[in-house]
């Protein structure tokens, strides 16, 4: 975001002191979707982009999914180009230049998805690699695309599994931090975890737990800023399957980095298993300890089968929901 911000910042003062006039061309793939930028193929059409810009009058070129669970009219995925003035580009002006950028994505469309698997099928797939960490993204209750995340599911299916040397992050459970900061640390008591917020989270799970860490005004570190988590407690839910320690949260944040674990003692370097809800911010900050990350498609609010989604808004035809979503071809 930061070199993104310097980008437009120096754009923005190029053209004030007249050294330049952008000028902006967008094209429409009509397309919903959401694209890892670090996975193939999307990661070679970035570089890609970042090697267009700078040269023929290229200033800058961006890509946006636009979000595809808003239901708004300008919702999809867009080309951005910014020219200076009406320099032809590689031999086409900025407009003709977004037209073959995004025709080239449109190509791609069944290949940058995000490679999610279904929830048995990725517990089944995690379970048969040997080393870890295996990093687990509960993308469906990830609170930066607005789910509640403190679903239930993947913590259910772990438990009943015995997966144990996990741990697993963030449930947003004010009520149960409440009651662990209540008990102390090293309490044990039976405590009511997660699905407080309608069927879409799952059943609560009932789990006999210990309280290993409470932390006040908790945070984890993103991009050199603080990420605020509110208060936090740490707590290890033993079955007679397995343990799993859990971060319970009370402000409602996705996972982004260790340091939300770590903050209340918990290592994932350490485990085999580390589940994380977020859909792809989680990467930068989870890749570098992780053996294998697997995306995992389980219950919860955010629905990656967009024909399911009742849109009202949404500017049709657009790909997947219709299957003639190029009229302008």
């Amino acid at each position: 975001m930061r070199v993104r911000a310097t980008e437009l910042f120096e754009i923005t003062a190029a053209a004030a002191e007249g050294r330049a006039a952008p000028r902006m061309a967008m094209f429409d793939c009509r397309m919903l979707g959401l694209y890892p930028t670090p996975i193939e193929p999307m990661a070679s059409f970035i570089r890609k982009i970042k090697g267009l810009e700078g040269k023929g009058g290229v200033l800058s070129i961006s890509i946006a999914h636009g979000f595809p669970w808003g239901d708004v009219a300008q919702v999809g995925t867009r080309v951005l180009v910014v020219t200076d003035g009406d320099f032809k580009a590689n031999g086409v002006d900025g407009s003709g230049l977004a037209r073959t950028l995004g025709l080239e994505l449109r190509g791609l469309r069944e290949r940058i998805e995000a490679p999610w698997i279904p929830l048995d099928e990725a517990l089944d797939k995690a379970m048969a690699m040997p080393q870890g960490p295996i990093v687990l993204a509960d993308m469906a209750d990830n609170a930066g695309g607005g789910a509640p995340s403190d679903s239930t599911f993947v913590l259910r299916a772990m438990l009943e599994r015995g997966m144990g040397d996990a741990v697993l992050g963030c449930i947003w459970d004010p009520g149960a931090v409440a009651l662990a900061f209540e008990a102390g640390e090293g309490a044990r008591l039976k405590l009511r975890v997660g699905g407080k917020l309608g069927p879409i989270s799952g059943a609560p799970l009932d789990l006999d737990v210990t309280v290993t860490r409470l932390a006040r005004q908790a945070w984890q570190d993103y991009l050199g800023a603080r990420n605020d988590m509110g208060d936090c407690a740490a707590i290890r839910a033993q079955n007679i399957n397995s343990s799993i320690d859990i971060v319970l949260n009370s402000k409602r944040t996705q996972t982004f980095t260790p340091s939300a674990f770590t903050g209340v003692g918990l290592d994932p370097a350490a485990r085999h298993y580390v589940v994380v809800k977020s859909m792809n911010h989680f990467r930068a900050g989870f890749e570098p300890i992780a053996k294998a990350i697997l995306y995992v498609a389980a219950p919860g609010a955010i629905d990656f089968d967009y024909r399911r989604i009742p849109y009202r808004n949404v500017r049709r035809p657009i790909y997947p929901l219709d299957a003639d979503a190029w009229v302008d071809g």
